[in-house]
């Protein structure tokens, strides 16, 4: 019996430490030439309605990424029903939306959370600026007083395809 349950405690940690790496793994797996890792995004605390700002994204990756966009939107950290994931899914299933647009594509990237609509800067107005930061325009528009970050991905080429970076986000208020 106390052999049984021995047994059964190095499988089970056998299986847990299997999990884990694969966690480890994925996170420290060689990114493609032209792909990119973003690592903080550096935005300015306090914005105003209208106005255009600068933004830096930093990121690492293996040479000069071929930015094609980068995507951001506002964010609550507060819990919006309206917004949420459930939300997002009963507006694709009663109507022609197709699976993954705007609501779907942020939703199952993290907590469900009350943003703005998606607004891109196209990749030629962004600029590669040494080896480690993509630094873009943009301006502040349509942001709700409950808005307190800003979360950005950047697209970039990589191997003759368009690949999606992760998402990093910077804590972002409107001024008043």
């Amino acid at each position: 019996m106390k052999r049984s349950v021995g047994r059964l405690g190095v499988l089970i940690a056998v299986a847990a430490a299997l999990v884990a790496s694969c966690t480890i793994m994925e996170r420290v797996r060689q990114l493609s030439p032209g792909e990119i890792r973003l690592t903080r995004l550096q935005a300015p605390e306090m914005v105003e309605e209208g106005a255009t700002y600068q933004a830096t994204l930093k990121y690492r990756g293996d040479g000069l990424p071929t930015v094609r966009s980068i995507c951001c939107r506002w964010v609550a950290e507060t819990p919006s029903v309206k917004n949420s994931s459930m939300y997002w899914y009963n507006l694709e299933v009663a109507s022609d939306k197709s699976p993954g647009s705007e609501g779907t594509k942020w939703v199952d990237q993290g907590a469900v959370q009350d943003f703005s609509s998606t607004f891109c800067i196209d990749g030629r107005e962004a600029r590669v600026v040494g080896a480690d930061s993509i630094v873009f325009n943009f301006t502040a528009k349509k942001i709700k007083p409950s808005y307190n970050r800003m979360e950005c991905y950047a697209e970039t080429q990589s191997a003759g395809a368009v690949v999606e970076s992760n998402r990093v986000a910077a804590p972002v208020n409107r001024a008043y």
